[in-house]
């Protein structure tokens, strides 16, 4: 399974691991890449919760990009979005490399549980995360999805 996380100090953390993959390589979501069920685990002070939610891998490429730019210029922000708006992730970035992460995570539309969640890293512990989302970038190619 890929998967790629945001970790922080002290031990706070964002994953998301895709579990099913949906038309791979056929057939590409009308959002962008494939459509997958993932599963994201967040961290934050004592707070933590564990949910799946419909994301594409067009979605991840997108936050992939924006990412790569902001680490290669410590500044910027980077923002990742599902289509179905469960997820909302921000990073931004300091002009010395310090990167808040931000966002808010909801499982259930039909339920009023809301878990909004920050936290503080840097741009050290991104290298890593980008280098999780080429990974996902190999195998399931851009918006487009992979070229055949």
């Amino acid at each position: 399974m890929l998967q790629f996380s945001i970790n922080g100090e002290p031990n706070n953390f964002i994953k998301i691991t895709i579990e099913k993959e949906y038309g791979f390589p056929e057939t590409t979501s009308p959002f962008g890449g494939y459509d997958v069920v993932a599963v994201v685990e967040i961290k934050s002070s004592n707070y933590h919760v564990k949910g799946m939610f419909w994301v594409t891998t067009g979605n991840i490429f997108d936050f992939y990009n924006k990412l790569k730019v902001c680490q290669k210029k410590l500044t910027g922000q980077a923002k990742f979005d599902s289509y179905e708006n469960n997820l909302a992730l921000s990073l931004e970035y300091d002009s010395l490399g310090h990167v808040n992460v931000s966002g808010e995570f909801i499982e259930n539309f039909t339920e009023n549980n809301v878990l909004k969640f920050e936290f503080k890293t840097d741009q050290t512990f991104i290298i890593r995360t980008i280098d999780e989302l080429e990974e996902i970038y190999k195998k399931y190619g851009d918006n487009l999805g992979i070229k055949k």
